[in-house]
């Protein structure tokens, strides 16, 4: 009840703003805006406004299947060699050109390792060089370092515009950012509240949106209900939306989604690193339950990283829940009860956002019921955050926002993408021993070339590249390898398929490679998949949407539109 009153009086400060002007539409949002420039928008509410305001020569649809954007055509000349050539019609908000110039420009910003952008390893491991063609203003060629079948996905960052940052320190913006979107930014481009103005407005829709951060879910939905916000958007639990629909002033817009909720084993820890456990540990969760009471029954029980519709989906078994059959597993990984019976203990990670807190704590009761007592430990955002990535975890819970392109299998469980490359040679976990920081362990067993006879070759081509990143650093490291792997995982097998749908250009083999590296990753569980997210707004009861985007994103806002308000109803 206090947590209620707090919410209820933070929101009703909301709801005292000053009514906005006609045509404007307020987003209550649940963070603030970092950094709008999308080489540096890598948070989930920067990079969705970034979004707006930003286009890439290339975009890509709840699907994962991608367009031309600010390109006009896209060829590749050669495996190494693509050629880009940027439409005669786009325009920065300054009204100046976009260019061939620009395209060099962001690119080659993002790999410089001063810029100092999370993502410039993965573009250096992509990209060798991006120039602009001196002939052509609006030609760009993109040297590659590897055939690369993720290039058009790579090709979504956004524009940013040469001629106002090639001499600014850093190459940061200064004042409001200037991008090529339909949306421009009329404010503060960071912070708890920004404002974009539509360059061509929708017929109907609005001309202004104005995006305020309010943290607290409950604040969130309150404000909509009194007045000071138009739409809150996602990030609502059931309990709150029950609650906003049974005061009668709001209603949902609801659509399928594509945001996966799993969870994260430690394989380097014993004895989460013996798959029997992993597997019983999936077979103790009732996911059908803990949707209906936890997501109020928003969402469809995922299978893996891909909801159905995406063209590199594999549909595989689901995991029952079979407590019984999750006790034999953990008898046999010799996890047998002792007195107080319990067989292991277990420490959950999660943000201190309700409806994780909620998840993870249902999972525990769960989980106790086959002697595993799990405890939860919910922590700050960012502390979370940073216990995952180093690896500092047992077991975590976590949501992919937009698994679009399959190449993330690679980023998320190949085994040079360990966050922890050192090994532990003692470790009874075998995972743990592994030796990841210089030449790649996968390019030495003999058992994958046998297995499959394509990745012979793709041993090799490993074995020269590793042993030449050892010539060249003194301390053996690849340098190119990430750290997206938090689990731990490794499965040469699953590596070789990995890489070779990352380099396959031909769609069909390209999802056969993904379908294969799929079906094992299942088999080993890594992680532990839960379900696809449904999206969801709460709309003032004068509002209504066309449709909800799957992946979350901001664009759909352009579509809201004024209607007679709805008579009250009782909540699904």
């Amino acid at each position: 009840m206090r947590g209620f009153v707090a919410s209820l009086f933070a929101a009703l400060g909301a709801a005292c703003q000053p009514a906005p002007q006609p045509g404007t539409v307020v987003v209550a949002v649940d963070a603030p805006v970092k950094d709008l420039d999308p080489r540096l928008a890598v948070d989930g509410p920067s990079a969705r406004l970034s979004r707006l305001v930003f286009r890439g020569l290339t975009q890509v649809d709840d699907h994962g299947n991608p367009a031309l954007d600010l390109a006009a055509e896209v060829t590749l000349v050669t495996p190494l060699l693509a050629r880009v050539r940027v439409r005669g019609d786009a325009r920065f908000h300054d009204s100046r050109p976009v260019t061939a110039a620009d395209v060099a420009y962001t690119y080659t910003s993002v790999m410089e390792p001063a810029f100092g952008t999370p993502i410039a390893g993965e573009f250096r491991k992509r990209f060798a060089a991006v120039l602009a063609d001196p002939h052509d203003p609006l030609v760009a060629h993109l040297h590659l370092r590897r055939p690369l079948a993720t290039l058009w996905t790579d090709l979504v960052l956004g524009i940013a515009p040469a001629h106002l940052l090639r001499d600014r320190p850093r190459g940061r913006f200064v004042g409001p950012v200037v991008g090529s979107a339909p949306w421009r930014v009329v404010g503060p481009d960071r912070g708890d509240r920004v404002a974009v103005e539509r360059l061509d407005p929708v017929a109907g829709g609005p001309r202004r949106l104005e995006f305020v951060a309010i943290a607290d879910e409950g604040s969130r939905a309150l404000s909509v209900l009194g007045g000071g916000a138009d739409v809150a958007w996602g990030g609502l639990s059931p309990a709150i939306l029950r609650g906003a629909l049974h005061a009668g002033t709001a209603h949902i817009a609801r659509g399928d989604g594509i945001a996966l909720t799993y969870l994260g084993l430690n394989l380097r820890l014993p004895p989460l690193h013996d798959a029997r456990v992993r597997h019983a540990l999936a077979l103790a969760i009732d996911r059908p339950t803990l949707l209906a009471t936890t997501q109020g029954g928003r969402g469809l029980l995922a299978d893996g990283l891909f909801a159905p519709g995406h063209w590199a989906r594999t549909q595989l078994p689901q995991t029952p829940f079979d407590p019984q059959r999750a006790a034999h597993l953990l008898d046999e990984a010799g996890l047998r009860p002792g007195p107080d019976g319990v067989r292991m203990r277990l420490e959950i990670k999660v943000s201190t956002s309700r409806p994780r807190r909620q998840l993870a704590r249902a999972l525990a009761d769960q989980w106790r019921a086959v002697g595993v007592d799990a405890h939860v430990r919910p922590l700050e955002l960012a502390t979370f955050l940073g216990d995952v990535r180093a690896g500092r975890f047992e077991v975590f819970v976590l949501q992919l926002p937009e698994p679009f392109e399959p190449d993330q299998l690679t980023w998320m469980l190949h085994t040079d993408n360990a966050a922890v490359k050192f090994p532990v040679p003692d470790s009874p976990s075998p995972f743990a021993r592994l030796d990841r920081r210089g030449v790649s362990v996968s390019a030495w067993d003999e058992s994958v070339a046998l297995a499959e006879p394509a990745c012979a070759h793709w041993q090799r081509t490993r074995r020269a590249e590793g042993l030449r990143a050892f010539a060249l650093s003194a301390i053996g490291s690849l340098g190119a390898a990430g750290g997206a792997n938090r689990t731990g995982y490794a499965h040469p097998a699953v590596d070789c398929w990995l890489d070779l749908g990352g380099s396959e250009l031909n769609r069909d083999r390209r999802a056969a490679w993904y379908a294969k590296a799929q079906r094992q990753i299942a088999q080993d569980r890594p992680i532990v998949p839960l379900w696809w997210e449904d999206a969801t707004a709460l709309l003032a009861a004068d509002l209504a949407i066309d449709t909800m985007p799957a992946d979350g994103r901001y664009a759909a806002l352009a579509g809201l539109r004024r209607i007679t308000p709805r008579s009250p109803h009782p909540p699904p």
